[in-house]
């Protein structure tokens, strides 16, 4: 809109809009692709432990900012290990592969 009175904000909405949004993105496509390796055979039960050991090796990444694009390292471990488990309850119990999401 601004734009359209010929101010130049040189972006800065836009940017500002899609960070809030971002970190929710990336936690839908942690989530989702959690389901694409299943379905496609590939066993989920490091997936997690991969960013326990991100975690470990840039501490920068633990504590959670609101700014940031992603999902600390320390949020992603312990969604992906959920999704990991739910993912084998459903192999346990012969249930379809699908996310739970909406």
């Amino acid at each position: 809109m601004a734009a359209d009175y010929g101010i130049n904000t040189q972006g800065i909405f836009g940017k500002t809009t899609s960070s809030l949004f971002s970190q929710e993105f990336e936690r839908g496509a942690d989530y989702v692709g959690m389901y694409y390796l299943a379905n496609a055979g590939i066993d989920t039960t490091h997936v997690a432990g991969f960013w326990r050991r991100m975690a470990i090796e840039h501490p920068s990444g633990i504590k959670e900012n609101h700014g940031a694009s992603h999902p600390s390292t320390a949020e992603r471990w312990v969604n992906l290990g959920a999704a990991h488990n739910e993912i084998q309850s459903k192999i346990l119990n012969e249930l379809p592969l699908l996310p739970e999401r909406k």
